[in-house]
């Protein structure tokens, strides 16, 4: 008997301006894999389109390390979305730190179909987690989410439930602003300044002339998840991990809240 070395089928076809057309077959809930595994994950447009044909769900994952589902560490802190979860009644985007849900978004009815494809959206811009139907952002929206103090997402995965789960992505994703436009609002919209986040630890603290350098200088630094800014102290800029101080300690100008 021949051993089955891989858990998912990989297509390329239809090559040409319009990218490469990815099919991914997933079978059970343990067979997760990340897009940039198949050069799926846009490097600067935060937006994906896909169809999926499932009798139940299709699971995305949005990470916040740049490591495979076989590190731990992986689902400490997380987004995930399902569309037609709960065998096709129920779809949601929630929101894990520390291994803890803390919100989620949810929606009754039926997204998902056994038989045929059907097409769908994601984005992580502006502050913004969504899903949609279709293939153009920001319409037709089913999930949305807004965290209170988001941290970069760094990959993108997709997992299904125990029956097949069939994805279609394209290599190719369409970007309607230059490379210089998406890492400007990159700076300034997936690092929100913030007091009312849970302390963390600190990286690095340093003045700065304005906000944005701040935002620039976490951005730059692979520890920081999130950049804090006050003008009136010094130092005035504080790099922050998003991992919660442990022994009771608090970083500077931290709230107390």
């Amino acid at each position: 008997m021949l051993k089955r070395t891989h858990s998912y089928l990989l297509i390329f076809c239809c090559s040409g301006i319009l990218g490469e057309e990815i099919k991914i077959t997933l079978e059970g809930k343990k067979d997760k894999h990340l897009l940039s595994e198949f050069n799926a994950l846009p490097t600067h447009e935060k937006f994906v389109s896909f169809k999926l044909k499932s009798c139940h769900e299709g699971v995305i994952w949005f990470l916040s390390k740049s490591t495979g589902f076989d590190n731990d560490y992986v689902y400490y802190t997380m987004y995930r979305a399902y569309i037609g979860g709960y065998f096709n009644t129920l779809s949601m985007l929630q929101e894990f730190k520390e291994g803890t849900m803390f919100e989620q978004h949810r929606i009754q009815g039926t997204q998902v179909d056994c038989n045929n494809y059907k097409q769908f959206w994601f984005s992580w811009d502006v502050g913004y987690l969504m899903v949609g139907k279709g293939n153009i952002k920001n319409q037709s929206v089913l999930l949305i989410f807004q965290p209170k103090c988001p941290f970069d997402i760094k990959e993108i995965g997709i997992s299904g439930h125990n029956l097949l789960t069939h994805w279609i992505f394209n290599t190719a994703n369409s970007n309607t602003t230059t490379q210089q436009e998406q890492e400007n609002t990159q700076i300034t919209t997936t690092y929100r300044l913030t007091l009312s986040c849970q302390a963390s630890r600190v990286v690095l603290t340093m003045d700065t002339e304005s906000t944005i350098e701040c935002l620039i200088m976490c951005t730059n630094d692979k520890q920081c998840s999130r950049a804090l800014y006050k003008s009136d102290l010094s130092p005035n800029c504080v790099l922050v991990t998003g991992e919660p101080v442990r022994d009771g300690t608090r970083p500077n100008y931290m709230p107390s809240n």
